[in-house]
Order: C-alpha cells, then structure tokens, then sequence
C-alpha cells in the first residue's frame, strides 16, 4: 500500500487553509473570538460540541494566538465567518480537490480535520504559502517536476492574493506564541528561523501530520499505520 497516495484525514493540516479565507474576507491576525463551549446540530440530529486538543477552553483569544497553538474551536468559528459553501468552492474549484464524499456530508467537521486528503495532494495545496498564494507542482528536484505520482495533480496558478497568504506563514512561523499547547522544548523548534511549520493528528490518533517549508523546499510527513490501527 502507499500511503503517500492513500487519503487519511487531514486534522489540523486543514486549519491555514481555513485561516488563509477569513483573512481574504476580512478577518486578521488581531481578530478576537472566543474559545468556549458551543452547541452545534449537526445532519445527524445530534448535539455536537467541539472540543480543543487538551479538553480546555481558552477564552477570549486572537486568531494569531489560535492557530498558532492550534485550537480547534476557535477554527469551526473561522470556517463559519469564511463560509461553508466559500470553502467547497475554494477546494474544488482552486484546488481541483476531489473529495471522497460530498463536500456538504462534512461541514463544520472540516475544521476539526475530517476532511481526507493524500500526503502528495496534501503537500502540493501547502505550495501555496512558500510562493505567495500560487499553487506550484511538486518536484524532487528542479528539473524533475513529473516523477510524483499524484493521483489529482495541478497546473501552477494562483489560488489567493499574497497579503492573506503572507498573514498565515507569519503565523505558524511563529513558535513562541505556540508554546501554551507546543511547550518550549518542542521537537518542531529549530534552530533557523526561516521556517513555518503546521501539525495535524486524526481522531484517536490514527495518523499524525506535519508539513512544513521554508522559502526553497516543503517537507510533508505522515505516521501512522496502513491498517488504520492508532
């Protein structure tokens, strides 16, 4: 089985993406929302209520401060201010994203990472934070730009205007604010400092994601295991 070309769910990964909407509708880094417990009816005719990777709420945050350190309610607040029905069409109609479903079967839970996506694909839609907001092939090298087999591949275009995009990388380039969920010993701390890193972790860690880049290369990684073990 490869798994670069297998979808899994995306977790967190999903969250710039969401980030990088708002900020083109308007929304910024000092935007204020609040970290607290929501009721959401969801398809199913059930309550749901999101929930942040440690089990706490953090009150009143920015949006800097929450995707830095990742929150996830804060998120499903972002994704509604950029709209559902926005987002279906930046993925399927900027990215070319060909969901395993319905788009609309997964609503607010894009925000919490349901969403699947393959590694390849995953890592090709990240090209558009190190190259102000267009969408670049994926290359090993330079001159070998058709080697990768991705199963839904793009022409190099633009996707979002590089102020929004140029807003996101300033964010998760930023690991001091991060250290309330990342802590200060964090392995994603390095020493240079031109870098901008994301993380994402499925439901009960069924797989573990970290893409991250610089101005010249994007590194994608996934963990877990190919019989959905977590």
């Amino acid at each position: 089985i490869n798994m670069a070309i297998s979808p899994r769910p995306v977790g967190s990964t999903a969250k710039p993406f969401i980030y990088a909407k708002a900020f083109e509708k308007g929304a910024r880094p000092y935007t204020i929302v609040d970290d607290i417990e929501y009721k959401y009816d969801i398809g199913t005719g059930f309550a749901f209520y999101p929930k942040n990777y440690d089990g706490k709420y953090h009150g009143t945050v920015t949006l800097h401060y929450a995707l830095s350190n990742s929150l996830n309610v804060p998120a499903v607040k972002v994704l509604q201010y950029a709209g559902l029905q926005n987002f279906y069409t930046f993925l399927e109609k900027d990215l070319s994203f060909k969901p395993n479903q319905p788009l609309e079967k997964y609503e607010l839970s894009i925000a919490l990472g349901g969403l699947e996506m393959d590694l390849l694909t995953l890592a090709n839609y990240f090209t558009i934070f190190p190259n102000d907001g267009i969408l670049k092939p994926l290359a090993i090298s330079e001159n070998d730009i058709a080697s990768l087999a991705m199963t839904q591949p793009n022409d190099e275009h633009r996707v979002i205007e590089p102020e929004y995009i140029r807003l996101v990388t300033k964010i998760l380039s930023d690991r001091e604010t991060g250290i309330d969920q990342f802590s200060l010993l964090s392995n994603l701390n390095l020493p240079a400092k031109n870098y901008a890193v994301k993380t994402g972790t499925s439901y009960d860690y069924h797989d573990s994601w970290t893409i991250g880049y610089t101005p010249d290369f994007l590194v994608g990684v996934w963990m877990g295991n190919s019989s959905n073990k977590p």
